[in-house]
């Protein structure tokens, strides 16, 4: 689907710039990884240095090369600093199919910042990437995600009783997905962001 070769797609919408995370993002990813509050559902423990969110840094750019992930840097459109990401953690190419996962700094909370970025990453996912299906797994605790997620068609397809060993115990996780076909019906509903190779 991607491969070393590429020139990391850079994606646009009203008011956001999604492009490749850069070694100098991780210092806000730091910021952000360091807030208990915005890893509460993904990360065991809040980073606690630095090094950690250049590791991460790394980590996203491998899976790009490999082909094996996409992940892009959230950024207000005239402010380059990185506020969140959000983007494909799993491709499957053999199977068209996708898993999505994001962030964002609680600054930006409640202001429809993921939902605009989502919307394009997920266009591009279908129209660019070729998937038949992009998927999710969440933590049932984890209810803005879930209503997130609903709000652009995803659909619950059951629960994983005690899927995820997690703070300490086994967690439930809900999988949602959403299907190529039921975008194309229902894209309507909102309008998504423009790719810009």
């Amino acid at each position: 689907m991607t491969n070393q070769t590429d020139e990391f797609p850079q994606l646009e919408t009203r008011r956001l710039l999604l492009r490749e995370v850069r070694p100098e993002d991780s210092q806000a990813i730091f910021h952000n990884y360091a807030d208990p509050r915005v890893t509460e559902y993904f990360i065991e423990e809040p980073l606690v240095n630095q090094q950690q969110a250049v590791a991460i840094v790394q980590e996203y750019a491998g899976h790009y090369r490999a082909g094996t992930g996409l992940v892009w840097a959230i950024t207000l459109k005239g402010d380059p600093t990185l506020v969140g990401t959000c983007g494909y953690e799993v491709l499957s190419p053999y199977d068209k199919r996708g898993e999505i996962g994001y962030d964002l700094a609680r600054a930006h909370w409640g202001q429809g910042v993921m939902k605009e970025a989502l919307q394009a990453v997920i266009a591009y996912g279908f129209e660019s990437l070729g998937l038949n299906r992009i998927q999710a797994y969440v933590l049932a605790e984890n209810v803005r995600s879930i209503a997130l997620l609903r709000g652009l068609h995803f659909e619950v397809e059951g629960v994983l009783r005690e899927h995820r060993w997690f703070g300490g115990r086994y967690r439930d996780n809900v999988i949602m997905s959403l299907l190529k076909n039921d975008w194309q019906s229902n894209k309507g509903d909102w309008a998504h962001g423009r790719s810009q190779q």
